[in-house]
């Protein structure tokens, strides 16, 4: 005859193997997420990159890996909160393009400066993406906030050069710091991107607005890199806060958890 305890402490142990199991399958999952991300930043980008080879042009692939990995990183690298994740999904992302255009018919010197702005500009990205979530920003809004940025940023010889007739300096500060002209200055041999005649009647440049195509890709490493390297520095006195604030509260705990204990 089973005793009522016993039923109760086997449907109790039943509860907790099904609980352990689920906490198991939940681990599998999260620790297959990083893999997966990684894979799927590696095929957007580089897909992406690929397609733009139809064009038979070695600066719309250049540009089409610079916009890849502008579109897909953000989002893939707030997808999981593990900062390691974010750091192997931005690597897929970049390997995935500077693979791609490998098979450009450009010299190596052009190769490495086109890699060079594109790891600043994925470095940027990730970091800003990753600096908004540590500050409580949901994933989705952070990857939306810096995918927004980042486009408004390659596409301001569209919608602004008109607006910059008469502001001379400020043309050249902002075209020595933009990565599609910086790689455009080092593909120089393969056009310019403002004489396109599809870009002909959509910018300003070169027609009311005056500007010379950058000689280096200097100026828009350092720029990007500095700001990736500002964001992952917050990113670090933010987390380090936290940890301290949780130290203290767990501090403070224990101080109440002694004060509270009744004497023998």
């Amino acid at each position: 005859m089973i005793h009522r305890g016993d039923a109760e402490n086997a449907e109790k142990n039943e509860l907790c193997a099904l609980n352990s199991g689920a906490d198991v399958i939940m681990t599998n999952d999260q620790s297959r997420l990083p893999l997966v991300l990684v894979i799927a930043a590696a095929l957007l980008c580089g897909g992406l990159t690929a397609l733009c080879g139809v064009s038979h042009s070695a600066l719309a692939v250049a540009f089409g890996g610079l916009l890849a990995v502008t579109i897909a990183l953000p989002p893939l690298a707030v997808a999981s909160d593990r900062w390691l994740a974010a750091i192997w999904v931005s690597v897929a992302s970049v390997c995935a393009v500077i693979v791609v255009w490998l098979s450009l018919s450009v010299t190596w010197s052009q190769w490495w400066d086109c890699v060079l702005v594109v790891v600043s500009f994925a470095f940027a990205l990730a970091g800003g993406a990753m600096a908004l979530r540590v500050m409580r920003v949901p994933a989705i809004v952070s990857a939306a906030v810096v995918v927004i940025v980042s486009l408004a940023w390659l596409s301001w010889p569209v919608w602004l050069s008109r607006w910059l007739v008469g502001h001379q300096m400020l043309v050249n500060a902002l075209v020595a710091g933009h990565p599609l002209l910086a790689i455009n200055g080092t593909l120089i041999d393969q056009g310019i991107w403002t004489e396109r005649p599809r870009m002909y009647g959509w910018t300003a440049l070169n027609q009311d607005v005056s500007f010379a195509m950058p000689t280096s890709v200097l100026w828009c490493v350092i720029l990007h890199a500095g700001v990736g390297l500002v964001c992952v520095t917050a990113l670090g006195a933010t987390a380090t806060m936290k940890r301290q604030r949780s130290a203290q509260r767990s501090q403070r705990h224990r101080e109440h958890g002694e004060k509270g204990e009744p004497s023998e």
